[in-house]
């Protein structure tokens, strides 16, 4: 399965429900990650195909960094990614019986640099700077779920914030809907602490 993501409609849409998440850090500060004004609009294929499938995504996430710590914060990093995942993948060149060598290889198109975070989450660096996604191409196996990191920004004040419109996805080689679950988080450091907060969105099928 092939997974197209780049900066971009008429469709199916869904929205879904705004998340928050607050958490004190050990050093004393309140950090704030929310997720809100998501949409998945559904798209035809442009190829036709019965195994492609595209959608256009837009989510707003926030970060707020409040309270009376007692170490000064050194740094904030909010990013945005997607969990996504195809029950059955008909890629030319794999089997059922798919090895541990057949990991999730991921490739960039365009300016910028992209990162897939090996551990499902989402840290400081996992992404790109706002404004700069391109397309990436990710292959996944059947069953398994793989998180992409679409954007990140480094927080200059209290308060930062990351929003994405209109992000068109693009799967192909896919028997059946992909299931997909945006990510937002917000990772504060620092001199004694590193601590990453992350709020997750409601499952969507396109």
């Amino acid at each position: 399965m092939f997974i197209w993501v780049a900066v971009a409609g008429s469709g199916t849409a869904d929205t879904t429900i705004d998340k928050t998440r607050t958490r004190t850090t050990a050093d004393g500060w309140e950090i704030t990650i929310s997720k809100t004004d998501e949409n998945l609009e559904r798209q035809p294929p442009l190829n036709a195909a019965a195994f492609s499938r595209e959608a256009f995504l837009s989510v707003l996430a926030r970060g707020d960094i409040g309270g009376q710590g007692r170490v000064p914060v050194r740094a904030g990093t909010i990013a945005v990614g997607l969990m996504i995942g195809c029950n059955t993948d008909v890629s030319p060149g794999m089997t059922a019986g798919l090895s541990g060598a057949l990991g999730a290889n991921v490739g960039v198109l365009g300016s910028g640099t992209a990162a897939q975070s090996p551990s499902g989450t989402l840290g400081g660096n996992a992404g790109l700077n706002a404004g700069l996604t391109p397309s990436i191409q990710v292959t996944l196996r059947p069953g398994t779920i793989t998180t992409i990191a679409l954007a990140s920004k480094p927080m200059g004040a209290a308060t930062g914030y990351l929003a994405l419109y209109d992000v068109a996805l693009r799967v192909d080689s896919c028997i059946g809907q992909v299931a997909m679950r945006s990510v937002a988080a917000l990772t504060v450091s620092t001199t004694t602490a590193d601590d990453t907060i992350t709020v997750y969105g409601e499952p969507l099928s396109f």
